[in-house]
C-alpha cells in the first residue's frame, strides 16, 4: 500500500490536468493503472487519523489563539460522467456556471504567511441520498445523510476545536 500511495501522490503531482488513475500510471514510473485504481477506490484505510495528524502538526508548528485562523471555503471538480460520488449538476465556482461537478468543502488554517488546509469534506446533494442503487454502487453508506454546505464547514471547525484543540483567534 506504501507504492501505491507514493505513486498516487507522484500522479497528483506530475500529472497533466487530467486527475485519473489511467494518466497517473502513464506519468509515473511502473505504475500499474489496476493496483492503483484498487488502492484508490477499495483500500480500507482510514483518512481520519491522517488528518488529525496534520492537525496536531500544524499546532505544533504555528498553533496561536491570538492570530491562527479558520477559513472554509469550496472547490469544485468538473467531471464527465455520473459515477463518481457526489457528482451533479450544480454551481462550479472554477468555471463560473452550472456543471456537472463534485464539490469539496476544506477547512484551512493561517497564521502570518503560514496557510495549509487541514481538513476537508465531500459534499452529497440531495439526490445522492435519495438514490439508493446509486450509492451502493459508488460506495457510500447507508447511515450518510444530506448536509448543507454549512453543516459540513461547522463539524469540520467543531472537530478541529474539541478533538485536536485547534487554537485561533478569528
Amino acid at each position: 500500500m506504501v507504492k501505491q500511495s507514493f505513486q498516487y501522490i507522484q500522479g497528483k503531482l506530475l500529472g497533466n490536468g487530467r486527475g485519473n488513475m489511467c494518466s497517473y500510471s502513464e506519468d509515473v514510473l511502473d505504475c500499474d493503472n489496476q493496483s492503483l485504481q484498487h488502492f484508490v477506490s477499495n483500500s480500507p484505510w482510514n483518512h481520519r487519523p491522517v488528518l488529525d495528524h496534520i492537525q496536531r502538526d500544524v499546532i505544533d508548528a504555528v498553533g496561536d489563539n491570538t492570530n491562527g485562523s479558520l477559513h472554509i471555503d469550496e472547490c469544485c471538480f468538473p467531471k464527465q460522467g455520473k459515477d463518481s460520488v457526489g457528482v451533479a449538476f450544480q454551481y462550479c465556482g472554477r468555471l463560473g456556471k452550472v456543471a456537472n461537478c463534485q464539490v469539496g468543502v476544506f477547512l484551512g488554517y493561517a497564521k502570518d504567511s503560514y496557510r495549509t488546509l487541514i481538513d476537508e469534506r465531500l459534499y452529497l446533494p440531495k439526490e445522492w441520498i435519495t438514490d439508493k442503487v446509486r450509492r451502493r454502487k459508488c460506495g457510500v453508506p447507508w447511515y450518510v445523510r444530506f448536509k448543507k454546505k454549512t453543516e459540513l464547514a461547522w463539524e469540520m471547525i467543531h472537530h478541529a476545536q474539541k478533538k485536536n484543540k485547534m487554537p485561533f483567534g478569528w
